[in-house]
């Protein structure tokens, strides 16, 4: 495979039940890569092609870059951006809750990106903070960049039916199986929630018992953890997590 003809395999960055990835060197150019290791017994061609089309659609500084694609007999290569930041889950875990600026740099910059893509009509569908990742590290300017589009669509109708997504994170009219690109609203105001006090809204033992307290859509913000934060983002907060979809803000307004 001429990928590993161009490509020096340097060590291992993670591993799933879908497949692993691996950082590399390109030989010639001397550049870091990431390449994303997909079993194809995992994964069917026409996801991993929806995949690759849409990424290669998109061109945004908040959005991860795929450079080029391979396969083999057992796997899909996928020769991404290096991203060595870590992501938001592990910062937000680290730092148990984030300032306000801090919190609306990032929040920025993840509207700026969906915009993006919704103006091309791309729903993301599994927006996490596991999905957004630090460019670096080591300066404190915190850039991301939006990862996984492997559950993203176009939204060539009025709305999409299929249940998808992180539990924590879902739309309620993703339950309902009648949604559109709002839904993505809905998941950025999770996770500005989840910034802000270190934990969702809406949690419990059984994805069952999340689900029923995301179909009431009722958001609290426990004066313990809310005190010190500002009127200004909770009704931020309660905007994006409106149970009307329509009367959510676009990404644009947000």
């Amino acid at each position: 495979l001429t990928l590993f003809i161009d490509y020096e395999v340097v060590g291992k960055l993670g591993e799933g039940s879908y497949g692993s990835v691996f950082k590399a060197q390109h030989r010639k150019a001397d550049v870091t890569r990431a390449i994303k290791a997909i079993k194809r017994k995992n994964i069917d061609s026409i996801s991993f092609n929806n995949e690759i089309t849409i990424l290669k659609s998109v061109d945004h500084p908040n959005i991860i870059k795929l450079y080029e694609c391979y396969y083999d007999s057992n796997y899909y290569y996928m020769v991404e951006e290096y991203l060595p930041g870590g992501d938001l889950y592990d910062y937000i875990k680290k730092q148990k809750y984030f300032s306000e600026k801090k919190a609306a740099f990032i929040i920025y910059q993840m509207l700026s990106a969906l915009n993006h893509l919704h103006s091309k009509r791309i729903v993301h569908r599994d927006l996490k903070p596991e999905n957004i990742v630090f460019i670096e590290t080591s300066s404190n300017d915190l850039l991301i960049k939006l990862i996984d589009f492997g559950t993203s669509v176009y939204l060539k109708s009025d709305h999409l039916t299929q249940e998808l997504g992180t539990i924590y994170y879902i739309a309620p009219e993703v339950f309902k199986n009648y949604y559109n690109e709002k839904a993505d609203i809905w998941s950025t105001g999770i996770i500005l929630y989840t910034m802000l006090c270190g934990h969702p809204p809406f949690r419990g033992n059984k994805e069952d018992d999340i689900k029923k307290k995301i179909l009431t859509g009722k958001v609290e913000f426990p004066e313990h953890e809310f005190g010190k934060v500002s009127s200004e983002a909770i009704d931020f907060i309660n905007e994006l997590l409106n149970y009307a979809p329509n009367k959510r803000p676009s990404c644009e307004e947000a």
